[in-house]
């Protein structure tokens, strides 16, 4: 995609489509290069859920354990 800015431009809205907004299985993503940045949901189907965020160095940064269909 090639984007053209000009001086009168105040902003752009991109769409998401592919590979990055599809749903996802079990597994690490790396944000916004596998996975879109926003909300999640899981389809409810297990009987858990639990999401992590790990920064470069594989460290926690923030996680949860919740019901399934957890955000």
């Amino acid at each position: 995609m090639n984007l053209t800015i000009s001086a009168t431009n105040t902003g752009f809205t991109v769409e998401a489509y592919g590979a990055l907004a599809a749903p996802k299985q079990d597994g690490f993503f790396a944000v916004g290069e596998e996975i879109l940045p926003g909300k999640w949901r899981s389809s409810g189907t297990g009987i858990g859920c639990y999401w992590a965020r790990l920064n470069a160095n594989q460290d926690l940064i923030d996680n949860h354990f919740g019901m399934a269909g957890c955000r």
